[in-house]
C-alpha cells in the first residue's frame, strides 16, 4: 500500500508560474536550481505562485520545523512586495501525535502555533494555513502547510465591515494592498528602533502610536483586521490587539492575542524582559506623568477567564523567538542606484546599509548577492544579515536594467523616410517600427543590424510616426528597449494642372490643383525657363501676377510646402502676355471720323470697333491689316450723332490671330 501511495504522490519538487514584461520565463531546471536552497526560494513576480512540495514520509517535528522555518525565514527576511503562495507537504504512515485524525490534527495545530509567530513576523497578510488529509480510513495522512503573502493574486486586500448592532446598515469595504500594510509596519518598527533604547520603550512606543492614531469605532465591529487600525485609523478591540501583535513581532518581541468569546473582547499579551504583560487599549490606565506606563499591567482580570489559551501560546511564542536579540536587516535603510543601462555584462550596484543611523559593515554585518543582473529587465540585490554578528533575515532590493534609447534623426522623402541613429553598445540590433493611427499602437517593420534604414512605399505628403528601439537576443528570448520616435510628414507630391486665366497685357492669374497636405505654395517666375526667382508664397491654389510686360513670354512653376518640407516643382508653364492697349484719339468731320493710335510693338494689324452706344453693343469693326499703319477713317456715319470707339492690336501665331486688349473707349460726335 505504501509503495502504491508513493507512486501516486510522487510530486515534481518545484513548479513555478511567472510572467515578466521584460524578462524571460524561467525554465524548469532554472526554477529547481533557484528554489533548491531556502535562501533563494522567493522569486519576485507580479502574480507569482511558488510551489515548494517537500516529499517526506514520517518527518519528525524537528524536520517539519526545519523546512517550514527555513522557507519562512527566506520569505520573511525581506519586506515582500508581491503576492506569493508556497505549499509544503509531508506524508505519514502514522501520526507523530496519534494515529487518529483528530489527535493528529490537534498536534499539527500546535506545530502551526510555533510556526505562526515566526511566519507572521512581518504582517498578518503573510498567512499560514494548515490542513491534513486522511487516506485508507486514517492509515495514512498528508500534512499540508500553505503560506500566503500579500492578499490575493491581484495584490488587493478588501476588508468588509459594518456596525454589528445595526444589521440593516450597508456593509462597507476598505481596500488596500499588502505592501502598504508591510510598509507601515516597517516604518513604525524602524522609527522605534531609532528612538527607543530597549524592548519596553518599543512596546510603549507602539501602544502610544495606536492610542493616538487609531480611533475606537464600533462601525468596524465586524472586522478585527489590524489594517483598519494601522491604515484607516478606525478599529475595535481585535484590531488594536492584532496591530500591536504585528508591530511587536516585527520588532522581535513576542506577543499574542487572547480572546474571551463570552465577553466578546480581545487584548494583547506581550513578553518583555522575561515577563508577560497585558496590553488593552480599550481599557487604558494612563499615568498622570504622561509616560504611559499604565499601558501595561501584569495581573489582569481579563486573562483569568482565558488562562488556558494564554498559557499554551506563551510557551510556543517564547520558544520561537530565538532571534529576539538580533536585528532583522529588512528593518534597515538602504541606499543604492536603482536604474542602470544594459552593458552586456553583470551589473552589481553598490549598496549602503544603515540601522538607526549607523552604517553597517559589508562582509561583517551583512553580505550582498546579485541575480537577474545581466539582461534588460529587473535585477535583484539580496542583502542578508550575518547572524553571528547580530543581524538576521534578508532584504531583496530591485533595480532596473534598461536598454538605452537611440538618438534618432530622420530625413523625409516624397514616398520614403531615411532614418539614422547612433549605435548602442552591446545590442544585437534594432527594431524599426511604425505607428498605426487606426489601432493606436506600433507595428514592427524590420530588424536592422546597422544604424540606418530607409522606410519605403509611403504616401507623399502624409503624416507618419516612426520609431527605433534596440534589442538583445539570448537563448531564444528577445529583450526590447524603449522607443525613440519621430513624427514627420513625407514631402508633398508634384503640383498638377498649372494654367493661366484672365491674361492681360500686364497681368495674369495662375491656378493649379489644390493639395490637402500643402500648408502653402511657392510660385516661381522666369523669362527664359532657366533662371528662376520666387514670385510669391501663397496659401491658396491661385495667384494673380501683376506688373508684367506686354506681349512677352514668361515661364511659371509651382511647388507645395508642408510640415514635411518642400515638394517637387510642377512642370513649367509658358504664358505670353497680351499686346499693349493702344492710346486712341479721333477727329470728326461731316459724316465721318478719323481714328488714330500709337504703333503697338509686334502688331500685324489692328481692329477698330465703333458703336452708337457706350457699352459697344452691336458694334461694327474695321480691320487694318498693316502693323505700321496707325489710323483709319470711319465713313457713312450719321451727322450730329455720338459714337463710341475703341482699338486693339493683333498678331498672327501659327496662322491664327491673337488679339491684344482693347483700348479705352472714347466718344466722338459726328459733324
Amino acid at each position: 500500500m505504501k509503495k502504491i501511495l508513493l507512486t501516486l504522490f510522487t510530486f515534481v519538487i518545484f513548479t513555478l508560474c511567472l510572467t515578466f514584461d521584460t524578462q524571460a520565463v524561467l525554465t524548469d531546471s532554472e526554477v529547481k536550481s533557484r528554489l533548491s536552497a531556502y535562501s533563494d526560494s522567493y522569486v519576485k513576480t507580479d502574480k507569482g505562485v511558488a510551489y515548494y512540495e517537500y516529499e517526506k514520509w514520517d518527518a519528525s517535528e524537528e524536520e517539519m520545523y526545519a523546512v517550514i522555518s527555513g522557507m519562512a525565514e527566506s520569505l520573511m527576511g525581506e519586506a515582500v512586495e508581491d503576492y506569493c503562495r508556497v505549499n509544503v507537504k509531508f506524508f505519514f504512515t502514522h501520526g507523530p501525535y496519534g494515529d487518529d485524525y483528530e489527535s493528529f490534527y490537534d498536534g499539527l495545530c500546535l506545530v502551526k502555533d510555533k510556526f505562526g509567530s515566526f511566519f507572521s513576523e512581518w504582517s498578518r497578510y503573510n498567512k499560514m494555513l494548515v490542513g491534513i488529509v486522511g487516506y485508507s480510513g486514517g492509515d495514512y495522512f498528508s500534512a499540508n502547510f500553505k503560506l500566503y503573502l500579500n492578499g490575493n493574486e491581484n495584490g488587493d486586500i478588501e476588508i468588509k465591515y459594518a456596525n454589528p448592532y445595526l444589521p440593516l446598515v450597508t456593509m462597507k469595504t476598505f481596500k488596500f494592498r499588502g505592501e502598504e500594510y508591510n510598509e507601515r509596519i516597517l516604518s513604525l518598527v524602524n522609527q522605534a528602533q531609532q528612538e527607543c533604547e530597549d524592548d519596553m520603550e518599543k512596546v510603549q512606543f507602539f501602544l502610544r502610536w495606536l492610542d493616538e492614531n487609531a480611533e475606537y469605532d464600533i462601525n468596524t465591529g465586524t472586522s478585527n483586521d489590524p489594517a483598519l487600525a494601522l491604515l484607516m485609523g478606525r478599529t475595535v478591540c481585535g484590531g488594536y490587539a492584532n496591530a500591536f501583535k504585528d508591530l511587536c513581532n516585527a520588532a522581535g518581541i513576542p506577543a499574542i492575542v487572547p480572546v474571551n468569546m463570552e465577553a466578546k473582547h480581545a487584548w494583547s499579551q506581550v513578553y518583555v524582559d522575561g515577563i508577560w504583560y497585558t496590553a488593552d487599549l480599550c481599557n487604558v490606565v494612563k499615568s498622570k506623568s504622561g509616560t504611559y506606563e499604565g499601558y501595561l499591567f501584569t495581573d489582569p482580570d481579563l486573562s483569568a477567564d482565558y488562562s488556558d489559551f494564554v498559557e499554551k501560546h506563551k510557551k510556543a511564542y517564547a520558544e520561537s523567538f530565538k532571534y529576539k536579540d538580533t536585528v532583522n536587516v529588512a528593518a534597515c535603510s538602504f541606499s543604492y542606484d536603482n536604474s542602470h543601462s544594459y552593458t552586456g555584462k553583470s551589473i552589481k550596484p553598490s549598496v549602503s546599509v544603515k540601522f538607526g543611523g549607523k552604517a553597517l559593515r559589508a562582509g561583517t554585518d551583512y553580505k550582498v548577492t546579485y541575480s537577474s543582473n545581466i539582461y534588460p529587465g529587473t535585477g535583484k540585490i539580496t542583502v542578508e544579515g550575518i547572524e553571528e554578528n547580530g543581524y538576521r533575515g534578508k532584504k531583496t532590493l530591485s533595480f532596473k536594467i534598461n536598454l538605452p534609447k537611440v538618438k534618432l534623426s530622420a530625413e523625409p522623402g516624397k514616398t520614403s523616410v531615411s532614418l539614422s541613429w547612433k549605435a548602442v553598445s552591446g545590442v544585437d540590433g534594432y527594431i524599426v517600427r511604425m505607428y498605426n493611427y487606426k489601432t493606436d499602437e506600433y507595428e514592427d517593420l524590420s530588424k536592422v543590424k546597422g544604424t540606418s534604414c530607409t522606410v519605403k512605399n509611403l504616401t507623399a505628403g502624409k503624416k507618419y510616426k516612426l520609431a527605433v528601439r534596440p534589442y538583445v537576443s539570448e537563448n531564444g528570448n528577445i529583450y526590447r528597449g524603449s522607443n525613440s520616435s519621430v513624427t514627420l510628414y513625407t514631402l508633398p507630391g508634384k503640383v498638377k494642372n498649372l494654367k493661366a486665366t484672365t491674361v492681360t497685357d500686364s497681368s495674369l492669374k495662375l491656378k493649379w490643383t489644390a493639395m490637402d497636405v500643402a500648408d502653402k505654395y511657392e510660385v516661381q517666375i522666369s523669362t527664359d525657363g532657366k533662371k528662376w526667382k520666387t514670385q510669391a508664397k501663397v496659401k491658396k491654389n491661385s495667384l494673380t501676377v501683376k506688373n508684367l510686360s506686354a506681349n512677352k513670354k514668361y515661364y511659371f512653376r509651382v511647388r507645395a510646402i508642408s510640415d514635411g518640407g518642400k515638394g517637387s516643382y510642377s512642370s513649367k508653364k509658358a504664358i505670353t502676355t497680351l499686346m499693349a492697349k493702344p492710346t486712341v484719339s479721333a477727329k470728326a468731320s461731316k459724316g465721318k471720323i478719323t481714328v488714330s493710335w500709337n504703333r503697338i510693338s509686334g502688331a500685324k494689324g489692328y481692329v477698330v470697333a465703333y458703336a452708337r452706344n457706350s457699352d459697344m453693343i452691336n458694334n461694327k469693326k474695321v480691320t487694318v491689316k498693316k502693323g505700321s499703319k496707325t489710323s483709319a477713317t470711319l465713313k457713312g456715319l450719321k451727322s450730329k450723332k455720338n459714337y463710341s470707339i475703341r482699338v486693339r492690336a493683333y498678331k498672327t501665331v501659327s496662322g491664327e490671330r491673337v488679339y491684344g486688349s482693347y483700348s479705352k473707349v472714347i466718344k466722338v460726335k459726328v459733324k
